[in-house]
């Protein structure tokens, strides 16, 4: 039924869908996944970066959980939090496509050009970000 309230972007009922579910399947992640995406279209961000993070905890190795995540933080300008999650995200599935376009645009909005036409045209990661946060 979350699905179906999602597509007709009804998102009170959504939210109440995919809450019903977690109450019958707590450790289901890709209901935790598709509540984040509810709430974060809602504009509800901090309860939607709380979902991916309860999704992540229960499925660490999806691409999906992190992306999500990095964007929700991105959609909030918290660069800074949002970077490892998207390259987490890379890790697992390099050709993320939404991933590529949110680093793309934090380069951007951090005035960096040249490195974000780097990261368009050879996917290189700016050598701060290497070591800031991969070490």
């Amino acid at each position: 039924m979350g699905d179906i309230y999602q597509q007709n972007q009804e998102w009170d009922e959504a939210i109440l869908a995919y809450s019903s579910a977690l109450k019958l399947a707590t450790n289901k992640d890709i209901f935790h996944k598709k509540l984040g995406d509810v709430l974060q279209k809602k504009g509800l961000i901090e309860e939607a970066i709380a979902s991916y993070k309860k999704a992540i905890e229960i499925s660490p190795n999806s691409c999906w959980h992190y992306g999500a995540l990095g964007d929700a933080y991105v959609q909030q300008q918290k660069f800074s939090e949002a970077i490892p999650y998207l390259i987490q995200a890379l890790k697992l599935r390099p050709g993320y496509d939404e991933v590529h376009k949110n680093i793309k645009y934090i380069l951007r909005k951090q005035g960096r050009q040249d490195a974000a036409r780097i990261w368009s045209l050879e996917e290189k990661l700016p050598l701060d970000w290497l070591e800031k946060f991969l070490n």
